[in-house]
């Protein structure tokens, strides 16, 4: 049996956002803003939609990141901003400047316009942490950061026309955040990013069930990436048998103290867990292939 996989990821993003943008307009612009995109998932996520737009004249506020610039991505109208307090302040008032009435703006930074655009605005959240209560361990910088984020959220929510969000989750959580009330005419829709890949499975292995399995969870360790969860139902999964390997991209020393949070003993775990500690994003890659 052959079954041949093609998941897209970008396309399938941009389609819906052809749909929700061009539907009611003649020559719409589209205004991707995301200045301060310039690491982790963000940044990958970022990189992929570059790759997959449909819109050649579209215009692009992107951050100085070395990852992002270095790929081959022809983009017609692009400008880049460094990172900081006042290069942020440049490119909020940069896109304030430059919105007009028709103009679509994609937040692609999950946060709202710290002055209020002409043009309608769309907002991607796919940050948690700017939604989720949980107090965690980060600079006073970062704290201040996310505070006026979450403000500017829940400020202009009144005038945000669309949310997108990956999961059902995240929809959960805006719509606790913002509440029902402020959402009730504001459709949310759910667009997972997919990365695109072909995949041929040659045959169906009827003891597939009974096969060794290798689960890969390439993430530092910090608090809103749920380790202690995923330890502690890794241990209760281990329980029902089976050689089963659980990839970590983290130190020996950090699971170590992850075990001792769970209540369980490292010589229990690291049979079945293996620590790559910290990996690049290529050899990550490799890590899941």
């Amino acid at each position: 049996l052959s079954i041949g996989w093609h998941l897209c990821q970008g396309t399938i993003f941009f389609k819906a956002l052809c749909y929700t943008f061009c539907r009611k307009m003649t020559h719409p612009r589209l205004i991707i803003f995301a200045p301060n995109v310039r690491s982790g998932g963000g940044l990958v996520l970022l990189r992929e939609l570059m790759e997959t737009c449909p819109f050649p004249n579209a215009v692009w506020l992107l951050p100085e990141a070395h990852e992002l610039m270095s790929t081959q991505i022809n983009l017609q109208k692009h400008r880049t901003f460094k990172g900081g307090v006042f290069p942020r302040l440049s490119a909020e008032y940069f896109l304030y400047r430059i919105c007009s009435r028709d103009d679509n703006v994609l937040m692609f930074n999950g946060s709202a316009p710290l002055f209020p655009i002409k043009g309608s605005v769309f907002i991607y959240l796919q940050n948690i942490l700017l939604l989720s209560d949980d107090k965690f361990d980060y600079q006073i910088s970062s704290r201040i950061r996310i505070f006026i984020e979450r403000f500017l959220l829940t400020l202009r929510a009144s005038t945000v026309k669309h949310f997108f969000v990956q999961t059902e989750t995240m929809e959960i959580v805006l719509k606790k955040f913002l509440g029902k009330q402020c959402l009730q005419h504001k459709p949310v829709m759910i667009l997972p990013f997919i990365k695109s890949y072909h995949v041929e499975l040659e045959r169906v292995n009827p003891n597939r069930s009974q096969s060794p399995l290798r689960f890969c969870y390439p993430a530092p360790l910090q608090a809103y990436k749920n380790h202690l969860n995923l330890i502690t139902a890794w241990l209760e999964f281990s329980k029902r048998g089976g050689k089963h390997e659980l990839h970590l991209t983290l130190s020996r020393e950090e699971l170590m103290e992850l075990c001792a949070q769970a209540g369980q003993s490292r010589a229990v775990t690291f049979d079945s867990i293996v620590c790559h500690g910290q990996l690049t994003h290529s050899n990550s890659l490799r890590l899941i292939g």
